[in-house]
């Protein structure tokens, strides 16, 4: 019988932890036994990606992936410029506000057309910072993205159908907001 001498017990845990690293990373990009692998650059772009460019192989991995999703929302966070938690619980609202710092996000109903809803993002403070995508986490960690318009005078208005997306997941007050 062989007998292996491991060193010394530091030696022996780095060892430990730079294998459960690389294994984490694996299954994180999907290359563990030979599959076919997804980049972290890859992952990044995706994030960072405009509205309607969903790529449905990298869905899939997000939906059945915990670790994944959570690279990907770190991801987000770091990109955007305002962030809003989900809303206060007690909300009465139809569609509850969100308030992060240094922005609003309402949606109230059309006066004028009693179908559809005027979705409302102010921003506080100058200059107006350059946005363009608003990002909604919905409860099941599926991140949804929509383009906006540019802000005019701290502000950005979209005129929605009340069964639009961004309304339908904006009603559940656990749904958070990013905007990019």
């Amino acid at each position: 019988m062989e007998r292996f001498d491991a060193g010394d017990k530091a030696r022996l845990e780095l060892a430990r932890d730079d294998f459960a690293e690389e294994a984490t990373a694996r299954e994180l990009l999907g290359t563990a036994a030979g599959g076919q692998g997804l980049s972290p650059s890859r992952l990044y772009a995706y994030a960072r990606r405009r509205e309607g460019t969903a790529d449905l192989a990298i869905e899939r991995r997000l939906r059945v992936n915990p670790m994944l999703r959570a690279c990907y929302r770190r991801f987000v966070a770091a990109e955007a410029r305002f962030y809003a938690p989900a809303a206060m619980a007690a909300a009465t609202d139809e569609v509850p506000p969100r308030r992060g710092e240094g922005w609003r996000l309402t949606a109230a109903r059309s006066q004028a057309e009693p179908g559809q809803y005027i979705l409302i993002i102010e921003l506080d403070g100058a200059p107006e910072p350059d946005v363009e995508i608003l990002i909604l986490c919905d409860r099941d960690q599926v991140f949804h993205h929509f383009a906006v318009p540019l802000p005019r005078r701290g502000a950005i208005q979209m005129i929605l159908d009340a069964d639009a997306e961004p309304i339908r997941l904006l009603r559940d007050p656990r749904t958070e907001a990013y905007l990019r």
